[in-house]
């Protein structure tokens, strides 16, 4: 018996276990969340450069050489990260004398990748052996244009020197009292350049005599602007709908030294193209640099939506067309229609009555008075159909199509033309069907009711018989 109650004790733990491990493999599993796309990795470029100069040497007597020790320089970059980069820079001290008293600039240059970026801090010579007073100790240097484009001519008529001495007094120079030293400044290169001054004054003591020179400069800045920029390739015909990139375009910049570059559209800024509506759009694109922005416009093409009507744009249907009040016309029967769907359909002023459809070009039960005429847009290659005729006795009545220039747009069918244009619709009974073969654009149909057969008909005659020409319908398909 204790064997038989130890078998079945152990059967029951058995099937204990087996039903905890089935509930548990029985429960809902969490959902995991999709992985987080990695961001997109941008192109590292150097951006400036940052100088500390709080421990390096800037004062110096007549006779010291010059030192660098001590520059520190901080590269920062488009990516947000910076690097020391001291032990990497090129130190430009050509403009530094220690014979004369003055201030020299030093100019900071770095390359990253093609791409220089400078800075510069300034230092001083002085004279330890100025015995007479007052005798000159600097210069005041000042040019309202610093900064030129490559190749142009450096202008120095703008230049005011002025001579500062030891007791605070000052002195006005002319042309002639200074000279220009231009012999840093290259106007063919793009950089920073010192336009040093310089003037000397003879001062003698006992036997003793002594020529004090004094400097100063301007910081002349080189440029090679952009002057230009054009589309040299990538894809600018889209289908309807599709999505509008500019991922493959690439555009040609050109300088003015002649030199050019090829960006990306990581580096120009272009408009949005609206795919849902078919035709030649301008896509406008800007690049900037040094301050200097140029734009250009790049035609692209939204080809026709293969799969529907052609729409007519609400807000350029007509300048005479407005929601009001709506009346559908249907065989000759006014019916007003519900207040909540007055959106959908629209009146033109006068006695001319249309129903519009917002969703398709469709207008049906068109009565159209002495000077109705009806505007309307269309978007790609389509057919204009109407269905028109002249309900009164003898009369005919007259209809015409032109385009926004004003030129007459000729039918498809067999209804013949009067010698002014217009459509000549005789007296009948049923509806007379005349077709239209338009590309996109805007159009105008005009329609004269009611002219007399005896009516030379080069000079239409108007009459009050507004039933008497009547459009049927109107409709504008792919």
């Amino acid at each position: 018996m204790k064997k038989i109650g130890k078998v079945i004790s152990s059967m029951l733990l058995v099937g204990s276990i087996f039903f905890m491990v089935s509930c548990k493999t029985n429960q809902p599993v969490d959902p995991v969340d999709p992985p987080t796309p990695p961001a997109p990795v941008l192109k590292k470029s150097i951006s400036s450069i940052q100088l500390n100069t709080v421990n390096v040497k800037d004062t110096y007597y007549l006779g010291e050489e010059f030192s660098k020790d001590n520059l520190k320089v901080t590269a920062r970059f488009t990516d947000g990260t910076s690097s020391d980069v001291s032990d990497d820079v090129i130190v430009n001290s050509d403009s530094f004398d220690n014979t004369v008293v003055g201030s020299y600039p030093i100019i900071i240059s770095y390359e990253y990748e093609g791409r220089v970026r400078r800075n510069s801090y300034d230092v001083t010579v002085k004279s330890i052996a100025d015995m007479i007073d007052p005798h000159v100790v600097g210069l005041e240097v000042e040019k309202e244009q610093v900064e030129f484009s490559i190749n142009t001519e450096l202008v120095l008529t703008d230049l005011k020197v002025t001579a500062v001495f030891s007791d605070e007094t000052t002195k006005d120079l002319t042309a002639d009292d200074y000279v220009i030293d231009k012999g840093l400044v290259d106007m063919t290169q793009p950089n920073i350049y010192p336009l040093v001054i310089k003037y000397s004054e003879n001062y003698s003591q006992d036997s003793a005599s002594e020529e004090v020179t004094v400097k100063n400069f301007v910081l002349i800045t080189v440029t090679d602007p952009v002057e230009s920029i054009s589309f040299i390739e990538g894809t600018t015909e889209f289908e309807y709908g599709s999505k509008f990139s500019t991922d493959d375009w690439k555009v040609l910049v050109t300088y003015a030294s002649g030199a050019t570059a090829e960006i990306n559209n990581t580096q120009f800024s272009n408009s949005t193209i609206d795919t849902f509506k078919s035709g030649t759009i301008n896509c406008s694109v800007a690049y900037k640099e040094m301050d200097v922005t140029k734009v250009i416009s790049v035609p692209v093409k939204v080809l026709p939506n293969p799969n529907a009507d052609y729409h007519i744009n609400k807000s350029l249907v007509a300048s005479s067309l407005g929601v009001t009040e709506g009346v559908q016309v249907e065989s000759n029967r006014k019916q007003p229609l519900p207040a909540s769907e007055v959106d959908d359909f629209f009146t033109l002023q006068g006695t001319v009555l249309k129903y519009f459809k917002s969703d398709k070009v469709s207008v049906s039960g068109v009565e159209v008075a002495q000077d109705g005429s009806i505007s309307f847009t269309i978007e790609g290659t389509s057919k204009l159909t109407m269905s028109v005729s002249s309900n009164g006795g003898t009369n005919t009545s007259l209809l015409k199509v032109t385009n926004s220039d004003g030129e007459l747009q000729h039918q498809s069918t067999s209804v013949p033309e009067t010698s002014v244009g217009y459509i000549s619709i005789y007296s009948s009974s049923t509806n007379t069907t005349v077709e239209f073969s338009l590309p996109a654009g805007t159009y105008t149909i005009t329609f004269v009711s009611g002219v007399d057969d005896s009516t030379n008909v080069s000079q239409p005659t108007n009459i009050t018989a507004t039933r008497a020409g009547r459009i049927a319908s109107i409709k504008v398909t792919a």
